[in-house]
């Protein structure tokens, strides 16, 4: 009886202060609407890097976000239902839900929708130029001799291209090769990646589910966790951008990581070598992700007394796969990876010297921060806060969260990705949104609805007044 009457207890007390962090949800949410509705700068992404206003009547935004939102909100029933069936019907309405914001936003004009702006986003060597140099690759080239020679062609390429890896020029000259057509594979490759973006969603459940194994709040927490990415800015507003589709890549390569140092099976630690491998193909911003890697091998090991030798060994064995992964692209196609980082290295200072970008350090920490939970709808702090406040360090699965957010603090304060945070920042955002669904966890369902209506309200005022790309 005792224990029961505690549990009650317990039970009232998340309760109220379910409720004082409503209130404070809905203090930081309106603040930021009105400060979104008036266009003021303290909203508009980093000081160093500012989107452009624009004023879209309510009418043409506010209906079709709240349609968008309908699967969602079906998703929030069955969550409430057993078994897997419910669980990947969940997940799929809750990607339908992200992937029609995306195509809402891609297309969204100021005085119309109109798909053709996603083509000309597309084609827009600014704003991406990994479709211009695919086109240039189709005309001029082939892919094995390209491959030979990428890191000497990489001083010729547009903007972003200059400091990336092959895969994302060869994602869109897949698609040239596909449609013919320049229009086409622009709209079909712009969509292919609203799908991937998406898959983000029941990757961070899979992570959530992961992280808390076998604990009775594991699929409570993991389906909040999938509900807030779905609503993330972050994960809406880059379309057509490869950035919405790191955090996939993030979660599934952490989550068999974990599986790795817990069971032990090759399998997992083969696994995650292949999706960073996978990772360094498009981008080398997650090298910093390292930082997370060794922070879970430290806990799992010390927290279940583990043989070090086991997680040496599965460490050894990501690295390897990752080496043998580019050591058979190297032999096949005498790609360099090696030249190619260094390349990649100087077009990114050459290009910082070019545009006269002040991403002076410290100066940068706070708008980083602030950039960052841009991408989370800004609501999101206050809640990780509280978290933070009342965690019991002593678990293995906050530990676990702790380490994943002690990467965010130290690549801030390390000044290593600065400025734009909302958008470069986007792999790590499942490192924050996981801790603050478990805050959220502890509050009623009629609670997180409130999480979500002011979550949706702030992606429906970016999307009227901000043009993100």
């Amino acid at each position: 009886m005792q224990k029961t009457a505690e549990q009650q207890i317990d039970f009232k007390r998340a309760r109220t202060s379910g409720w004082l962090g409503v209130a404070m949800v809905c203090a930081v949410a309106i603040a930021c609407l009105l400060l979104l509705w008036s266009h003021n700068l303290i909203v508009n992404g980093s000081p160093f890097h500012r989107w452009p206003w624009r004023s879209v009547p309510w009418s043409r935004v506010y209906p079709l976000t709240i349609l968008s939102c309908v699967p969602l909100m079906l998703a929030q029933i069955l969550w409430r239902r057993k078994g897997l069936a419910s669980i990947f019907i969940a997940l799929a309405l809750l990607t339908a839900t992200n992937i029609s914001l995306q195509i809402i936003d891609g297309a969204l004009r100021n005085d119309r929708y109109d798909l053709e702006r996603i083509v000309d986003l597309i084609h827009n060597p600014i704003v991406t130029s990994y479709f211009t140099e695919a086109v240039i690759l189709a005309r001029q080239s082939h892919v094995l001799p390209f491959l030979a020679d990428y890191p000497q062609l990489m001083d010729q390429f547009h903007m972003h291209a200059t400091q990336k890896p092959p895969g994302q020029i060869l994602y869109w000259y897949a698609w040239l090769q596909i449609t013919q057509d320049g229009g086409g594979s622009a709209l079909f490759g712009a969509l292919g990646l609203a799908l991937l973006a998406s898959l983000s969603i029941p990757a961070i459940y899979w992570l959530a589910r992961t992280i808390f194994e076998n604990s009775d709040e594991a699929p409570t927490i993991a389906a909040i966790a999938a509900t807030l990415f779905a609503l993330s800015p972050s994960l809406v507003l880059y379309f057509p951008l490869f950035d919405s589709v790191y955090p996939a890549m993030t979660c599934a390569a952490l989550a068999s990581w974990l599986l790795a140092l817990r069971t032990g099976r090759a399998m997992w630690a083969i696994l995650c070598g292949l999706i960073f491998a996978a990772m360094f193909f498009l981008t080398f911003v997650p090298l910093v992700l390292g930082v997370t890697v060794v922070g879970y091998g430290v806990v799992v090991v010390a927290k279940r007394r583990a043989n070090p030798r086991v997680a040496i060994r599965q460490a050894l064995l990501v690295l390897g796969t990752i080496v043998a992964v580019y050591l058979a692209l190297w032999l096949t196609t005498a790609y360099n990876p090696i030249a190619t980082f260094f390349a990649a290295l100087r077009n990114e200072r050459a290009l910082q010297a070019v545009f006269e970008i002040p991403h002076t350090y410290p100066h940068t920490m706070p708008s980083d921060v602030l950039d960052f939970f841009f991408g989370s709808a800004w609501v999101t702090l206050p809640v990780l806060q509280v978290w933070l406040m009342r965690r019991k360090a002593s678990t293995e699965h906050n530990l676990l969260l702790l380490a994943g957010l002690f990467q965010i603090v130290l690549v801030t304060v390390a000044g290593l990705l600065r400025c734009e945070t909302s958008r470069i920042w986007t792999f790590m955002q499942p490192l924050a949104l996981i801790p603050i669904a478990a805050e959220l966890a502890r509050w009623s369902p009629r609670q997180r609805a409130a999480m979500y209506i002011a979550m949706w309200m702030l992606l429906s005022a970016m999307f009227q007044n901000l043009e993100v790309h």
